[in-house]
């Protein structure tokens, strides 16, 4: 009965939230809502939300609202941080840049080296995208040191470069005139979902 409860009630706030945003354009912590509320891909493989694109849509509009929804402790928000990072990397916004490289440094602990490459590598790429000019040494010191070699793996797919753990040589490169660029453009594709 409550689950049935739950259900109409969430209906009923979506139903909501559509009538009144016909209206008006969502706004992005809207979005952000409807997002981690939405039912529509439960148990159904290669689904996404449909607001998963919209939130991406609204470019760097919803960059504080992400940023304010991976500091949320909600469960329903921590269970989604990921898909929070992946859009992050997907808008690409310089803004976004200090914020993912806290949670690069966060959950050392865990002794899932597996876990912890992967991990890596993710946020290395969307650390990538939302790379500036200014904070390039910050981010090859980053890579070169994490001693999981997720982060230097995923410098190298997405730059097609290897350098190994040479900071200079990784510097030069991406400061080098349209390196940065088609780095961060390739890394903001990577962070597009793949389904299928």
């Amino acid at each position: 009965m409550r689950k049935i409860l739950g259900t109409t009630f969430l209906a009923f706030f979506l139903s909501l939230f559509f009538f009144n945003c016909a209206k008006a354009e969502m706004t992005s912590e809207q979005l952000i809502e409807l997002y981690l509320h939405d039912k529509s891909c439960d148990n159904k493989a290669d689904c996404l939300s449909p607001f998963y694109f919209k939130i991406a849509g609204k470019e760097v509009e919803a960059v504080q609202p992400l940023l304010e929804a991976l500091d949320n402790q909600d469960s329903l928000y921590v269970e989604h941080r990921l898909d929070f990072i992946y859009l992050l990397g997907m808008i690409g916004d310089a803004k976004a840049y200090s914020a993912l490289r806290a949670i690069f440094f966060k959950n050392k602990d865990d002794e899932n080296k597996w876990h912890q490459e992967t991990d890596r590598w993710r946020l290395a790429i969307s650390l990538g995208a939302c790379l500036g000019e200014e904070s390039i040494d910050d981010f090859v010191d980053l890579v070169v040191q994490d001693t999981t070699g997720g982060a230097l793996r995923a410098l190298r797919e997405m730059s097609g470069q290897d350098f190994g753990q040479n900071k200079e040589q990784w510097v030069e490169y991406l400061k080098t005139t349209g390196h940065l660029e088609v780095f961060r453009a390739t890394c903001r594709q990577r962070s597009v979902p793949i389904l299928g």
